[in-house]
């Protein structure tokens, strides 16, 4: 390969860096969003996750089929020792730090909320701000409805711990997406999340298991692209038109609060049906109106889809107005992204959001068939859901609080 092109294509990785993350999963569902990440992130090609999950349920790491059998850590119960008791921070980072954690950008701790589990984040957090300077998220999963007021309440305590011991919380909510899950619909769109030409290397078939593991791999497929808003064609050098690099995403994020990722995909019209249709008409019709006609799809399309990410796919509902901070990421062919049109979209955040810092980028790939956008939205200040948890926190305490007076169990 030539001297020249050798260095643009080093330079070129050195200015857009993957975002590289250290993801460690406390208890179930934490675990299996991190097993799902890691598998996404193995098939891509360019690994930029590592991988570690923390439980007391072996059965439960036994299931997990991606991360090797030293990155999942048992640490079983003695008589009634709760979690937090048993569960040793100090070995889990000991652990962590026997690989090459070098070039970390980030720690991402994936819970659920309401478990058990999420009582031993905060030593771990700790230890992971002692043993690396980068910023500590926490990917959150609120629980369904129907699993109990108790739940609910104790979803809501654990929240709210997080928001002060992390530098940001993305929120995922199970009854949102079980809602979702239950239109055939909403399913099937949500299954060509990613172009085809990265399809290959980060998705697989629809996992079996419900609805969990169907919300697993929408977490892993939002959490893969973002992570590699920054990364190069492998087949050349594919200039974006607007870099996002790894701390614009991560300074979206970090020190906001709570966070929401939508993110909308669609099928990209078959490009030789497109062409002979173009060549039947191009006679009745100048070719510069057929050149204006396609770019005006494009651009429509950048921004449909950005709408539909914000009100319809995002991980947690909320109000577009109650958000400090936004990013805008199109995905796809560069031939399909409309400077146009996310310069459009990101007028439009920058008009609808409370704050005044909107980013916006695109990540362009070959040989795709899909366009898609991402959306956070970071420091969230209203959020139905949220304050549904709280309600029904109150009322639980309440109605314990009663029932202790009456003599009652709680």
């Amino acid at each position: 390969m030539d001297i020249c092109l050798t260095t643009i294509i080093q330079l070129q990785y050195e200015r857009w860096q993957l975002v590289r993350i250290l993801a460690i999963g406390l208890g179930g569902a934490g675990s299996r969003i991190v097993d799902t990440l890691h598998r996404h992130d193995r098939k891509s090609g360019l690994p930029c996750v590592e991988g570690i999950v923390i439980d007391i349920d072996p059965n439960l790491l036994r299931s997990l089929v991606s991360l090797p059998e030293e990155a999942r850590m048992f640490f079983p119960l003695v008589g009634r020792a709760r979690p937090e008791r048993v569960v040793n921070a100090e070995e889990v980072l000991s652990q962590v730090m026997r690989e090459d954690m070098a070039g970390i950008d980030a720690v991402l701790i994936c819970v659920g909320l309401g478990g058990k589990m999420v009582d031993a984040a905060p030593a771990l957090i700790h230890e992971c701000r002692r043993s690396f300077s980068d910023p500590v998220f926490a990917l959150a999963v609120l629980p369904c409805l129907e699993e109990g007021a108790c739940i609910q309440a104790k979803a809501g305590d654990d929240l709210e711990m997080l928001e002060r011991l992390v530098d940001g919380v993305i929120l995922f909510d199970n009854e949102t997406w079980h809602a979702r899950m239950s239109q055939p619909s909403s399913s099937q769109g949500l299954r060509g999340i990613l172009p085809d030409q990265i399809a290959s290397r980060i998705l697989e078939p629809e996992t079996p298991g419900g609805v969990y593991a169907e919300l697993n791999e929408n977490i892993a497929r939002r959490i893969s692209l973002l992570l590699r808003a920054g990364e190069l064609d492998q087949q050349g050098i594919e200039s974006a038109q607007t870099v996002l690099d790894a701390g614009e995403v991560l300074n979206t994020i970090t020190g906001m609060g709570i966070c929401a990722i939508g993110y909308a995909v669609e099928k990209l019209p078959d490009q030789q049906l497109t062409r002979f249709f173009k060549s039947n008409i191009i006679q009745k019709s100048k070719p510069t109106v057929i050149e204006s006609d396609d770019q005006y799809k494009k651009a429509s399309r950048v921004v449909d889809l950005a709408k539909r990410a914000v009100y319809k796919e995002l991980s947690i509902p909320c109000d577009l107005t109650g958000a400090e901070k936004a990013l805008v990421l199109v995905a796809g062919p560069s031939s399909a992204i409309s400077l146009k049109g996310y310069q459009t979209v990101q007028r439009w955040m920058d008009q609808s959001i409370g704050g005044l810092e909107v980013r916006a980028g695109d990540y362009p790939i070959s040989r795709s068939s899909y366009l898609g956008v991402i959306v956070i939205l970071s420091g969230l200040s209203s959020i139905p859901r949220v304050e549904q948890v709280k309600e029904i926190r109150d009322r639980y305490r309440k109605e314990c609080e009663m029932a202790h007076l009456q003599g009652d169990e709680p």
